[in-house]
């Protein structure tokens, strides 16, 4: 399984935020890598209670995605980050829960 995220730093609260489009699940910190660690941490339980605890709602819990204007922003982001050569936000992808 893909799980697609992004972090953009927020200049108003000065935090990052990490958002991932499978789960819609998001993490914030003071650094990148934090909010990257917060959300792998996160999509780790989310996905292992979902496997456990919740297995009669798996399904959904796991095919539960993020809002279209999360989808919209990663791809205008990557949009940017590719034609324009801009790095404000990180987009990444990883094939397990270790995003």
């Amino acid at each position: 399984m893909k799980i697609r995220c992004m972090t953009e730093y927020q200049k108003e609260s000065k935090l990052w935020v990490a958002m991932s489009l499978e789960f819609g699940l998001a993490a914030q910190a003071y650094t990148e890598q934090e909010a990257k660690q917060n959300l792998i941490a996160q999509i780790t339980d989310y996905v292992e209670e979902a496997n456990g605890i919740d297995i009669e709602h798996r399904d959904y819990l796991l095919n539960r995605k993020a809002s279209w204007s999360f989808f919209v922003l990663y791809y205008w982001l990557a949009f940017k980050n590719v034609w324009k050569k801009e790095n404000s936000s990180f987009l990444y992808q990883s094939t397990d829960a270790h995003a």
